[in-house]
């Protein structure tokens, strides 16, 4: 045999019942009815209960289960085959960095990046007029940010993107390890049909001079475009922490490294 009941009160220590009911298996239920199992009010539906002037047997309704009343088994369906997941779509922000081509020996640079990363703002990757983010972590044999340093924002077509103060964008992380966040507003002038660049120069001294580092970043398109023609080649090596090796033989490639993009 098996039984419960479920008793409800409108208010505490178990008074004024608002409902009671008992839940049972069928052999208890036979036991029961042989022993005052009567009803003594009819229930209306609405939460209201008519005495019975005589009472009657006590109904029982069935409880549907699918564990007291197990159903068969389906019948199988054969799997179907799987069909291939498509490939994901290409990022919608896709860019590398490299070294500014057009600064040969870099005979002055004193900063070396480590990383270059892209907060764009836009879940479409980046357009013109978005509110950019540029991050650059690296290492520099600088000890202080230069107090009359600047930087610059050169566009695909050569014109002025936007600048700054240094000491506005730059902190040291560490002894030797710098980091830039840099806002950008892209330009229209960084955009040719599907190509898309940018640079960045970095200045220690007033006027744009004494250059520290300079980086150009390009999406695909321009950077296919660039690297085919000639002078697309090293005019330094990256020691770190500022230190560049300047006298390479001619033809040496240009590196090519990834920015981390971040959209939203």
């Amino acid at each position: 045999m098996f039984e419960f009941g479920l008793d409800i009160f409108q208010n505490a220590s178990g008074s004024n019942e608002g409902m009671c009911i008992e839940v049972a298996s069928s052999e208890y239920v036979a036991a029961e009815q042989g022993y005052k199992f009567k009803l003594l009010c009819n229930d209306n539906g609405d939460g209201t209960f008519s005495v019975l002037k005589q009472p009657i047997p006590m109904p029982s309704y069935d409880i549907p289960s699918e564990i007291c009343n197990p159903k068969p088994p389906p019948t199988p369906t054969p799997t179907p085959t799987p069909t291939p997941t498509p490939p994901p779509p290409p990022p919608a922000c896709s860019l590398s960095w490299y070294y500014c081509v057009l600064d040969p020996g870099c005979v002055t640079y004193t900063m070396s990046p480590g990383s270059v990363v892209f907060h764009t703002g836009d879940k479409a990757g980046y357009k013109a007029g978005d509110h950019a983010m540029l991050i650059i972590n690296g290492t520099t044999r600088l000890t202080s940010v230069p107090d009359s340093g600047s930087y610059k924002i050169y566009t695909l077509s050569g014109k002025n993107g936007g600048g700054g103060v240094l000491k506005e964008v730059m902190t040291f992380t560490s002894a030797g390890h710098y980091q830039l966040k840099i806002p950008i507003t892209i330009s229209g002038q960084s955009f040719s049909k599907s190509e898309f660049e940018f640079g960045l120069d970095i200045f220690q001294n007033k006027s744009s001079s004494n250059e520290a580092m300079c980086l150009q970043i390009a999406n695909p398109a321009y950077l296919k475009e660039v690297s085919g023609k000639t002078g697309f080649n090293m005019g330094c090596i990256d020691n770190g922490f500022g230190n560049y090796t300047s006298k390479l033989p001619k033809g040496v490639p240009e590196k090519v490294s990834a920015v981390q993009c971040k959209e939203p």
